[in-house]
């Protein structure tokens, strides 16, 4: 296919270079950059770059064309050219840097592109949507076929996938901080851990909280019979349940309620002597013995163990147990997770994969706060991701869902002088330069995370003011608004320091003003 790619006198090397990556990696098609007269072509309107492109060339010049591609920011519908030409016209990537990825499409995919909405987000949302009617599929294979376990409305697969994540927290967080019961809601179970001595009508009230806000199939992590049989009617999961309780759950309640089960003495065993075999013999009686005692509904948790903890022989575990057993396995991703100082995104994701390759369809993490703030949300992307691999049968990689949060694929460099010649000025550090008071007043900034605003408390002249918002460029336009300030360097400052605590509130990480948010590891000292 003949394909003009349509870029500006600033994006023209990025897209030359996308064009000589896309024949590199196999593209076919015969590929013509046009280089328009203007630097950034995403400040004109659809109309506006039709008329720039009736300058350059004749309408017949680009029939000789079976696609034009325009970058993806212009604005409005590409249709009005379209139109015009007589030559389908579409919107391509949002950065000239990626557009390797998208000439690596067939003919038909491409011409299949929106008029109106960037390829990045078409050719993700037709990944997703495509990966959605195999999972779709796949459940009624597993109901027809009763090769799941129904937990609430979810069907939880023998093996995944799909796999379904579990988020709980703490009775206490709740009492504490309402957020975090918006921070589960992404999931498919959600529930509470609960201590052995809490009282049952506090379980009680904060099931209901739950099951106001969250329309999910409900989970309790807790080891009292007694407390289980009072909250049978309102809970579709019971996680942690050992052995010795088996017998002490109300025999009425058993058929109804899915338990996991979590073999403790096997699990011991198998890692302090390593007698594996005799470990999954244990386990496999065992669920033989639940289903005697008229549980219907059963899931395995085989307890991943902490790093340097045992975390090798029990991933051992499941490798031997997931062949063995014919229900479906669990796992707590926290256990790794909550002791180890990193980053989580990158541990749930690579987690994630393991468990599918180990058959574990239920998925375990405690959203709490510090370490695992939004851990939830990681959990179902990742969960995402693995799954649309696993049904694309492609490694864990270009699927149209990620994981990058302080990484990206590919680094993408604007250039932003092009062909003229400024007159260069460098421009030291200035760290030890006294800041001048402005006579208007002064500042303090924080970050509410929970309710993800930024609040400004100015004190000054005019007065005691509190500003809040979720948009720094709005709320530094009320600044300027209002006149709360009147030297350019307070306003340049107060930009920066909205522009951290931005950042901070979309990583869900602390802001102190005047104090960095985010510390590279090359400013980090290794032992």
């Amino acid at each position: 296919m003949n394909i003009l790619l349509v870029t500006s006198r600033l994006a023209v090397r990025s897209v030359s270079e996308a064009v000589d990556r896309a024949k590199q990696r196999g593209a076919k098609h015969s590929i013509d950059v046009l280089v328009l007269p203007v630097d950034v072509i995403a400040i004109l309107s659809t109309q506006q770059l039709l008329d720039l492109l009736l300058r350059m060339r004749s309408e017949e010049e680009f029939r000789g064309y079976d696609l034009i591609i325009v970058p993806g920011l212009v604005r409005g519908s590409t249709k009005v050219i379209e139109d015009r030409i007589g030559v389908p016209v579409v919107k391509g990537t949002i950065h000239a840097a990626m557009l390797d990825d998208l000439l690596l499409l067939s003919d038909d995919e491409l011409l299949s592109l929106s008029r109106e909405v960037p390829a990045d987000e078409v050719v993700t949302r037709r990944i997703v949507d495509d990966a959605r009617r195999k999972l779709q599929s796949l459940e009624d294979v597993y109901k027809s076929n009763h090769l799941c376990t129904m937990v609430g409305g979810v069907c939880v697969p023998l093996r995944p996938p799909p796999q379904r994540v579990v988020a709980l927290t703490l009775l206490s967080k709740i009492k504490q901080c309402r957020d975090v019961v918006s921070r589960l809601k992404d999931a498919d179970i959600v529930g509470i851990a609960i201590d052995v001595d809490t009282d049952p009508n506090t379980v009680m009230n904060m099931l209901k909280i739950l099951e106001k806000e969250i329309s999910k199939p409900l989970a309790i992590d807790a080891h009292s019979p007694k407390l289980i049989e009072r909250v049978s009617q309102h809970v579709d999961l019971v996680l942690n349940v050992r052995s010795d309780m088996l017998h002490h759950i109300p025999v009425s309640i058993r058929r109804e309620i899915c338990i996991s089960i979590t073999p403790l003495e096997a699990i011991e065993k198998s890692i302090e002597k390593s007698e594996v075999t005799e470990a999954v013999n244990y386990i496999v009686s065992l669920i033989e013995k639940a289903r005697s005692l008229g549980y219907e509904k059963i899931v395995l948790d085989l307890v991943l163990k902490q790093p340097l903890r045992g975390f090798v022989s029990s991933v051992v575990l499941y490798y031997y147990v997931h062949n063995k057993v014919n229900v479906p396995l669990q796992m707590n991703l926290s256990n790794v997770v909550e002791f180890m100082d990193a980053d989580s995104y990158g541990a749930i994701a690579l987690l994630m994969a393991m468990a599918q390759e180990l058959g574990v369809s239920l998925l375990t993490v405690y959203e709490i706060d510090g370490r695992s703030y939004g851990i939830a949300k990681e959990a179902v992307l990742a969960r995402s991701m693995i799954t649309t691999a696993v049904l694309r049968g492609v490694p864990p990689r270009s699927v149209g869902v990620d994981l990058f949060v302080a990484k990206e694929p590919r680094p993408i460099d604007i250039d932003i002088v092009g062909e003229r010649n400024p007159v260069i000025i460098d421009v030291p550090s200035d760290h030890d330069s006294e800041f001048s008071i402005d006579p208007m007043g002064l500042f303090r900034i924080r970050v509410d995370r929970y309710n993800k605003r930024i609040e400004m408390l100015y004190m000054g002249r005019k007065g005691l003011l509190l500003l809040r918002g979720s948009d720094p460029k709005a709320l530094l336009r009320e600044v300027i608004r209002r006149g709360l300030v009147s030297t350019p360097q307070h306003l340049a400052y107060l930009g920066y320091e909205l522009a951290k605590a931005e950042i901070a509130l979309r990583l869900g990480k602390s802001y102190i003003q005047d104090e960095p948010v985010i510390r590279g590891v090359f400013e980090r000292v290794a032992v």
